[in-house]
């Protein structure tokens, strides 16, 4: 244990309960291992708009979004992979094509998240 320098942890079925909440305990313990020198960092495929809504009480110094598609340090974007307007466009056409209009859509960006489904937006969208 004396060779930690960061612990990474997934939202989803990891550091949220079921109601997508995080435990007084669990934001304690992460205060002290920030406060010890330990790195602490959220890995989720949330868009990051859709990831910080829940983290009221925790100050991630990484954030890793979009499936490893954004790498956010002490809260200056490292690294950030996304596709152009015109590739997105033909993402969205072929996902109708092949699964009809009922299909759900997602696209972000560092900004907003947007969709065609209320539940995939969540409470605060």
């Amino acid at each position: 244990m004396e060779n930690i320098s960061i612990i990474l942890s997934d939202l989803d079925g990891t550091l949220f309960h079921n109601d997508k909440s995080i435990s007084d305990f669990t934001k304690e313990t992460i205060r002290q291992a920030q406060a010890k020198g330990l790195l602490f960092g959220i890995c989720t495929s949330r868009a990051k708009v859709n990831a910080i809504q829940f983290l009221e009480g925790i100050e991630p110094d990484i954030l890793i979004t979009n499936g490893g598609g954004m790498f956010y340090y002490k809260g200056k974007k490292i690294y950030n992979c996304e596709f152009t307007v015109e590739e997105i466009r033909k993402l969205i056409t072929a996902a109708f094509e092949v699964f009809g209009k009922d299909v759900i859509i997602c696209a972000d960006n560092e900004h907003a998240l947007y969709s065609n489904s209320r539940e995939e937006l969540g409470d605060k969208f």
